[in-house]
């Protein structure tokens, strides 16, 4: 089985539980992965063929301008988003990293992935 990954998608968004959080937001990295057989895209050289990484970052920036408490919630939408996009994939896995949390210690990031 194929992956093809595109990581490091970068956007600035309103998630968190914290009122705060919904008016000045905060920095998130977002990292998503496709497993199927690509061999068409490859046989063809065709990008309709293929996992278009333009249209990747499109809905990824999409999903992640949908406030959410939990970027557990926000992965999960977003898995299914990129299925209905991309039905080629078997498989699709997001992980959300979420920069400097609010967290009244150091702590670098949180971050959560599913596949699905």
């Amino acid at each position: 089985m194929d992956i093809l990954r595109v990581n490091g998608i970068q956007v600035y968004a309103y998630h968190g539980c914290i009122p705060e959080e919904a008016q000045v937001g905060g920095y998130f990295t977002i990292n998503a992965a496709f497993w199927g057989d690509f061999r068409q895209a490859v046989q063809s050289d065709d990008l309709s063929n293929a996992i278009d990484y333009v249209s990747v970052a499109k809905v990824v920036n999409e999903q992640m301008a949908i406030r959410a408490k939990l970027i557990e919630t926000v992965a999960y939408n977003m898995v299914d988003a990129l299925k209905a996009q991309f039905a080629m994939a078997q498989e699709v896995e997001v992980t959300i990293i979420k920069h400097r949390a609010p967290i009244e210690m150091p702590v670098e990031e949180v971050s959560f992935t599913v596949r699905a």
